[in-house]
């Protein structure tokens, strides 16, 4: 091909190149997300539901009872093992949250004064991220595990905090339900 062909071709694809390595448009934060869920924004305050909802630490810590960030609230008193448990997040946080319903929960067994995290060694997840905006009340669903003998449980979700200043994660946890 000749230079004077070669130059303009070159630009056009050097162009259609920079075009095609730009970012895609970021959606609007205020808008729901396609994947987060039922979404309902609630300025009401949630159900009396006990919950106990503590920011993450290190195992050695003692989490910070105080803590409001996340409720989480149940639809039943009691489940079998691997039945399906209507869950539903309110957001207390002047933070946007971001979790897996799947991979980002545990299931804890009381066990005299302490609950011990049950585990659940096949238990497979999506990779996904939802978004749980301030003030923001979504509904998801969460599979109890395979085995769960007859006890105390409770459900613990981990939240990490969304946006470029945000640091740090936010563990909420249920009120406890029983298994048969």
């Amino acid at each position: 091909m000749p230079d004077d062909l070669m130059r303009p071709t070159l630009s056009l694809l050097i162009a259609a190149l920079a075009v095609a390595c730009q970012s895609a448009p970021q959606a609007d934060s205020r808008a729901p997300s396609t994947t987060a869920g039922t979404t309902a924004h609630a300025s009401a305050v949630p159900p009396a539901v006990r919950t106990d909802t503590t920011p993450a630490t290190r195992a050695s810590e003692r989490p910070n009872p105080r803590s409001d960030e996340v409720t989480i609230a149940l639809d039943r008193g009691s489940y079998k093992e691997g039945a399906t448990a209507t869950v539903r997040l309110t957001s207390h946080s002047r933070d946007t949250l971001g979790y897996n319903p799947c991979s980002n929960r545990s299931v804890e067994r009381k066990e005299g004064t302490r609950w011990v995290t049950q585990p659940e060694p096949e238990h497979m997840c999506t990779m996904e991220l939802r978004l749980l905006r301030p003030g923001e009340t979504q509904t998801v669903s969460v599979t109890m595990p395979d085995k769960l003998s007859a006890g105390t449980y409770r459900l613990v979700l981990t939240f990490s905090r969304q946006g470029a200043s945000a640091s740090g994660a936010v563990r909420a946890v249920s009120s406890s339900f029983a298994a048969p």
